[in-house]
């Protein structure tokens, strides 16, 4: 029996079981580009578009219904789902400043 700390896949080799990960690939599916765009792979783009001179940038996702504006800059770590980018955006390291301390970007009401 697997004590508490004791991950599941440590039993299955002990057992001599080898088992085989289903293997996905990153991929770019339906997507619409702007012109000159650059795109640096590993990426999963899929139903979305993707505006004139911007550049997404490797490990990035970006899922169905989101639009890039033009010239915007995608960085690692961020993901994107039912959004808009608008012209000349930069996504990336700063959007965890941004979901942290909401308080330094935002203009507070009242």
């Amino acid at each position: 029996m697997n004590g508490p700390c004791e991950p599941v896949c440590a039993r299955a080799v002990n057992d001599g079981v080898v088992a085989k990960p289903e293997i996905r690939y990153a991929a770019i599916v339906n997507v619409t580009f702007g012109k000159n765009v650059t795109v640096v792979q590993p990426v999963n783009l899929y139903d979305c578009v993707i505006g004139d001179g911007s550049f997404i940038g490797p490990f990035v996702e970006i899922q169905s219904h989101v639009s890039v504006g033009k010239r915007s800059r995608i960085q690692s770590h961020s993901g994107h789902s039912g959004a808009f980018a608008g012209a000349t955006s930069r996504i990336g390291q700063m959007l965890g400043t941004m979901m942290a301390k909401p308080e330094k970007f935002c203009k507070q009401s009242g």
